[in-house]
């Protein structure tokens, strides 16, 4: 099962957000596919690329414009974010 998202208004990228582990309802499934659509833009796209292109700190890093470090700082904060909004 997959939900999708829209990474940027207003233009045609998405990602898919594929579930393969048996056990998550429905119910978690939107609550995380929610959770990821009021990130912002840079944040939903520092996912993406981390978690779902299964690109590395640094590759991630140039594609934002930003340091390794500022990617490993941003991506803590932003799963703290997400699990605090989903418990």
């Amino acid at each position: 099962m997959s939900l999708t998202q829209n990474l940027s208004e207003g233009k045609e990228e998405q990602i898919d957000l594929e579930f393969k582990e048996q056990g998550l309802k429905l119910t978690d499934k939107i609550a995380v596919k929610d959770a990821i659509s009021k990130l912002e833009k840079k944040d939903r796209s520092l996912i993406f690329f981390r978690y779902f292109c299964g690109e590395t700190q640094s590759q991630t890093a140039k594609r934002l414009n930003m340091t390794q470090v500022q990617v490993s700082r941003r991506e803590k904060k932003i799963l703290d974010m997400l699990k605090k909004n989903l418990t």
